[in-house]
């Protein structure tokens, strides 16, 4: 019996090493290095900065250090950062696969392949797990911190001092993992929550008293390790800006509208991110709510409620207000992240209890349907915002190309675009400077239409994507 459980164990490690290695292939090619937006271009001029380059433009004070600091390790190597980001982009964010089977399998191995083959095969994630930026990455190693931290629950003795030193294992797990969260999006702090519903709805009441005073002692090694990785950090932030805590003090905001996002946005987003998963989410929930034996219990509930506080964390953050370039509004859908692993480990609960050959049929079709989802995933990234990214990357070119080195850039749109491509030093403003007596560059974005001065007495315009160039005498 127990040959025969190794074999079936060996069979299912070899499965799942090669769906995430699907997932990995799927997200990494075609590798796309035709254009990097705005926080792409930030995290890998944070990078060059961290490994000691020449950066024309960094937002140290606003940018948490984890993801740079993996960067910066491309650059240090010689490496092609441009491809190589996007191998460690895939790479670490194919693995929310393994994260989503592992935590599943704590109901069971059919709940397990469902909520992993979903995550793997789900549009918005693919195309997020390409960028190189922290919203999916967060989403991984927060979810992570859960999974240890449930696990370290889980191993809460049932006689005095058995399996102390597993639980303190997992704990210690936990909290480091944790604070290395915060250090990859400061906003991961609000998986603290998570980390109390856990409390709540994985220890069953009447075990309260007893058990907590069990955990204390773990509850501790959980703040120590969560903390440990934040000091290096911190300590860097008090020597370098005079303030342990100002990096998070200056990044706690997102870029608004001037109004809050409609409901109707809101609701259309989380549809086209989750498809009909959240259909299916919305009747477990219901059934969890009414106690069905099926749907019910401490780890369903927990579930339950861990994605719909996401959820609320979603609809919180949209109604601030966020930036939705033209065209690419659905960009805000990176905000339901977070939410993206207790959702789809919720439908898999509720689709495990369902006949085996109808849950292919519908996870299959509930994919099919998100044929757009596709189909943004594997657009060239340069194709996006209507032309203004190609743009963008035109006047950048020109500007390396026929302005004198030492030169500054001002600009009030897409500057960490402009000083990735141009290599020119940029400073971001919002009004017309006071340009001193050095040979400067100007970049006033209209829309759609980026202007280029230049003190020389040249003016040079983009106009419907393409460029242009007129010359005249101009004067401050």
């Amino acid at each position: 019996m127990k040959q025969h459980d190794r074999k079936n164990k060996a069979y299912e490690n070899i499965f799942l090493a090669l769906l995430i290695l699907f997932s990995f292939v799927i997200r990494l090619f075609p590798v796309d290095t035709s254009y990097f937006f705005w926080d792409e271009t930030v995290y890998l001029q944070n990078a060059q900065y961290y490994a000691g380059m020449p950066a024309s433009y960094t937002e140290l004070n606003i940018r948490p250090p984890l993801l740079p600091m993996m960067l910066s390790g491309i650059y240090s190597l010689g490496l092609d950062a441009e491809v190589w980001s996007r191998v460690l982009m895939a790479f670490l964010n194919s693995l929310m696969v393994l994260l989503a089977f592992q935590f599943a399998k704590q109901h069971s191995s059919k709940a397990a392949w469902i909520s992993a083959v979903i995550v793997s095969l789900l549009p918005f994630h693919i195309l997020a797990s390409k960028w190189v930026m922290t919203d999916a990455l967060a989403a991984l190693i927060s979810g992570a911190s859960v999974y240890f931290f449930f696990r370290g629950i889980a191993q809460v003795p049932k006689a005095k001092k058995s399996n102390f030193s597993m639980q303190n294992i997992y704990m210690g797990i936990s909290g480091l993992i944790f604070g290395l969260s915060i250090l990859v999006k400061f906003t991961s702090i609000i998986y603290a929550g998570v980390l109390f519903l856990a409390l709540i709805y994985l220890i069953p009441i009447p075990s309260w008293p007893a058990k907590l005073s069990s955990l204390s002692a773990p509850l501790l090694l959980f703040a120590v390790f969560a903390i440990l990785p934040m000091v290096p950090y911190l300590a860097w932030s008090h020597a370098t800006f005079g303030n342990l805590y100002r990096p998070f003090h200056d990044a706690f905001h997102v870029v608004a509208e001037n109004e809050p996002t409609s409901l109707a946005f809101s609701l259309w987003s989380l549809a086209d991110f989750f498809g009909l998963f959240i259909v299916i989410f919305i009747i477990f929930a219901f059934y969890n709510f009414h106690g069905r034996k099926s749907y019910s219990g401490n780890f369903s509930s927990f579930m339950m409620y861990w994605a719909l506080f996401m959820l609320l964390y979603y609809f919180v953050i949209l109604q601030r207000g966020v930036a939705k370039p033209i065209s690419m509004e659905w960009e805000a859908e990176r905000f339901l992240l977070p939410a993206l692993l207790p959702v789809i480990l919720s439908c898999s609960l509720f689709l495990s209890n369902i006949k085996s050959q109808v849950i292919f049929p519908i996870v299959v079709i509930i994919l099919m349907l998100q044929a757009q989802g596709y189909s943004r995933a594997y657009t060239p990234s340069i194709g996006f915002e209507n032309g203004l990214r190609q743009v963008t990357k035109d006047a950048s070119g020109f500007l390396r190309l026929n302005i004198a080195d030492g030169s500054i850039v001002y600009c009030n749109l897409n500057c960490p675009v402009i000083a990735y491509y141009s290599k020119m030093e940029v400073r971001q403003i919002h009004d017309f400077p006071n340009l001193g007596p050095a040979e400067h560059v100007l970049i006033l974005h209209d829309l759609r239409e980026p202007r280029v001065y230049a003190r020389q007495g040249s003016r040079y315009f983009i106009a419907n994507g393409q460029w242009e160039a007129n010359y005249y005498n101009y004067k401050e």
